[in-house]
């Protein structure tokens, strides 16, 4: 293994098989990291405190061995004493130091120095802890510039609750969460800066859920606000899906007792036999994969005979399953007993009047369960109109009869046997029909004779308005279906100008079944027109007298969004390409070309791109772009033949380089060989329309009957052959084939179209009649072939 990366650590694995068995070897490979000189991840930030508040200060270090780290405050060495200031180890490598109370001899320089056998690194950041009440200000009563808003955040990660305020002198400041007073501890921190009350607890749990409030109180008055934070659960306790079962084994063979376990973090799994920890032995061998684990006994002796346990357990608890293995001379068949359950349950029912209705359900067990229907509680019996069914494969089955509003209800199904019981309800809901106006056999009165006039029917709802604006709108329909064979139809708008007018064409010819219809005021037009004068610019920039100015909350003061951005410890990716569909891509000569890698790592990388191994210099005709969803893009201004070639993209980071090519070829329109003929098809016969056509890259080539698309079905074939033929094949044709058939082919350089005839004929006579000229000429050239062969030799 050459080069070993951090990815390649891990447990590796080696099974030797034949027929007389296998064994296996396991290794485990850890990658130790280079030693390296101390980086700081995370620096120290100037940070600001009001006198009595707590203030923490956190940085990350990383480096190989691992940094030794001292505190200092203007010079001197910080010595932490549990009274006043600490040095906490936090669970992600970081360091943070508290200050519990903060005091005016607190401010100044803090400095970090990171060193090991490699070097050393130094961070420096400044404290300013501001007293409580500013003489040269007003004093005022405490106010909540903004009130708490609700936050969520996930199990295990940071909670911050944080408002901006304003008060001289400054306030006590009492957070409560359900009306119940917190107190600072090792995961609660209270913060103030003068400007911010915060309210950070790391990490979440469930249980901090709840309603929390800030009351903020002074000499002068007091103000508080409320907000809701919601922890969402994350963590989940193990669970054993598949449980350990007592099982009988026969001597010298091998025991598997397998197990299935989730949980959220992934549990660990103990194995005991007899109560006490099954060791590492070539006695017992344990595979895992996934949620999957299984114990193996190997060679199975009367000393295995015994209770096997497995505890699964992770921060949130634990769970124990336990099964007997008895070794005995021949394994003997156990009676099967299982309780019943549904496998599906029966669901709620809508039906109208004098119809069916069916409840269905399907449900297994051991021996085979019996069967009770209850409606609203009470038991049914069979009858003329409730019926029973049992089938032997499970399914269970109430039919009511000529449901009418009396059998409205809560219908319940119960299984039961000796070992247990099930039940599950459904809803029976009962609705009417509303009787026609005109009975059903007048409505078609004159069908016929509508049908034989060939005229197409009309639609059959009326036209909606899709979108609308204040100068248009996009009208849409349903298509009209046809009755008959018929060549395709189009369709015509009118409009009527409200309240008098005539109906006259806006849109003839109209193919589709939607049109935008642009709407024009043609009774006269109104403007009013107001003169805009401008304030006459200030002279001076300063506001007058006595003005209260404050920059933090004044709307004088210009400001931008205040968006917090939470920080990225802990991330680091080396820059990885996603896999690409295809390593060529083509782009349109004199056209703008774009070529598109998609790259993702942290820190975020930088690109270059080369084209035929020579660096690519942004300016002139290239150009190039990278944003923050990992899209990065080499723009060609105007691409011609001399920038085909090989184009690679390479991704580098602190962490590593990735690098991925693609090939630019130029793309060609498609154009036809060989376009379809008008076809004549014999009903009931088969049919083909064929059509040759080339493109680069090779086009996408679509079928369309009557401008609608066609698909493959039971009789309509679409395939294509190699190198340019693509052919739609009609099998047992009928009638309703008939029509206008059209073939479109597109690729990245544009789409070309064409369309054709197809008839479909019930007289044989005519069908000689029309494809005589077409038969006659493909004879003449099959006997025209011989001659020429000979003529040529």
């Amino acid at each position: 293994m050459n080069a070993a990366q951090p990815l390649d650590a891990g447990v590796y694995k080696c099974l030797i098989a034949n027929k007389g068995g296998e064994i296996e070897g396991v290794s485990k490979v850890e990658i130790v990291p280079k030693e390296s000189k101390p980086v700081f991840v995370a620096e120290l930030q100037d940070a600001s405190s009001i006198e009595g508040f707590p203030v923490k200060m956190d940085i990350k270090v990383v480096g190989n061995p691992k940094p030794k780290l001292q505190w200092f405050h203007n010079g001197h060495e910080i010595k932490p004493d549990p009274s006043h200031i600490a040095i906490v180890e936090n669970p992600d490598n970081s360091s943070s130091l508290i200050i519990e109370k903060t005091a005016p001899g607190d401010s100044g320089l803090y400095e970090v120095i990171a060193q090991n056998p490699e070097g050393s690194t130094a961070s420096k950041a400044k404290l300013y802890v501001a007293p409580k009440a500013d003489e040269t200000a007003t004093e005022e009563a405490p106010q909540f510039v903004s009130a708490l808003r609700d936050v969520n955040a996930d199990e295990g990660q940071e909670l911050v609750l944080s408002a901006p305020f304003i008060s001289n002198p400054m306030p006590e400041v009492i957070w409560s969460k359900d009306g119940v007073t917190l107190t600072p501890n090792e995961r609660l921190l209270m913060t103030c800066d003068g400007k911010h009350i915060g309210l950070t607890i790391k990490p979440a749990e469930a249980a901090d859920s709840g309603n929390y409030t800030c009351l903020l109180a002074n000499p002068l008055g007091e103000d508080s606000s409320a907000c809701n934070a919601n922890v969402r659960k994350v963590y989940k306790p193990p669970v054993f899906t598949q449980k350990i079962s007592d099982q009988q084994q026969v001597f010298g063979n091998n025991a598997k007792i397998p197990v299935t376990v989730s949980g959220v973090p992934y549990p660990d799994l103990e194995w005991y036999f007899q109560d006490k920890p099954i060791p590492k032995s070539e006695k017992y061998s344990i595979k895992n994969d996934g949620d999957h684990h299984m114990l193996i006994v190997n060679n199975c002796e009367k000393g295995d005979q015994g209770v096997y346990k497995c505890i699964a357990s992770n921060r949130e608890g634990k769970d124990i399953t336990q099964g007997r293995l008895d070794i005995v001379n021949e394994i003997k068949k156990h009676s099967r007993s299982e309780p019943p359950v549904f496998l599906k349950k029966i669901g709620d029912c809508d039906i109208y009047e004098g119809m069916v209705a069916k409840f269905t359900a399907c449900a297994t067990g051991y021996p085979e369960p019996e069967v009770e229907w209850f409606k609203n509680d009470q038991k049914l019996f069979p009858s003329d109109r409730f019926l029973i069914d049992i089938e032997p494969n499970g399914l269970l089955r109430l039919t009511i009869k000529n449901v009418t509003e009396y059998d409205v209800g809560r219908y319940s199904c119960r299984i039961f046997n000796p070992y247990g019981d099930d039940i599950c309800h459904a809803e029976l809901f009962y609705d009417s029909l509303d009787s026609q106006q005109k009975p059903l056999e007048d409505q078609y009165t004159d069908f016929k004779k509508y049908k034989k006039s060939g005229a197409p029917p009309p639609l059959s709802e009326g036209p909606i308005i899709s979108r609308m604006t204040d100068r248009g709108l996009l009208l849409s329909w349903n298509p009209s279906v046809p009755l008959t064979p018929r060549y395709p139809i189009t369709y015509q708008i009118e409009m009527m100008d409200l309240p008098e007018g005539d109906w006259r064409t806006l849109r003839t010819g109209v193919r589709s079944c939607a049109c935008d219809i642009r709407i024009w005021n043609h009774s006269g037009t109104i403007a009013l027109g107001q003169k805009l004068v401008p304030d006459p610019p200030k002279t001076y920039t300063y506001l007058p007298p006595g003005t209260d100015f404050r920059p933090e909350t004044s709307p004088y003061f210009p400001k931008d969004f205040d968006i917090e951005r939470p920080p990225h410890d802990g991330l680091a990716q080396a820059p990885q390409f996603l896999l690409r569909e295809q390593d060529i891509s083509y782009g349109v000569k004199d056209h703008n070309t774009e070529l598109m890698w998609f790259v993702y790592g942290y820190p975020k990388p930088k690109m270059t791109y080369y084209f035929d191994d020579m660096l690519i210099e942004s300016g002139g005709r290239f150009d190039q772009s990278y944003t923050r969803n990992g899209q990065a893009t080499l723009f060609i201004n105007k691409m011609l033949d001399r920038d085909v070639g090989w184009y690679e993209a390479v991704a580098t980071n602190e962490h590593g380089e990735a690098r991925q090519r693609v090939r630019l070829e130029i793309a060609e329109h498609p154009r036809f060989l060989k376009r379809p003929d008008e076809t004549f098809i014999m009903a009931r016969k088969n049919g083909r329309i064929e059509a040759k056509l080339v493109g680069i890259p090779l086009p996408e080539v679509h079928w369309f009957k009557d401008w609608k698309p066609i698909a493959d079905s039971s009789r309509i074939k679409i395939s294509s052959y190699d190198p340019d033929i693509y052919v739609l094949s009609i099998h047992d044709s009928i009638i309703k084939d008939g029509g206008l058939y059209s073939i479109s082919a597109r690729n990245i350089a544009g789409s070309i179209s064409t369309s054709v005839t197809v008839h479909i004929e019930e007289n044989e006579d005519q069908y000689i009649y029309k494809t005589y000229g077409q038969t006659s000429l493909r004879a003449l050239q099959a006997a025209a072939l011989p001659g020429q062969i000979r003529h040529r030799g």
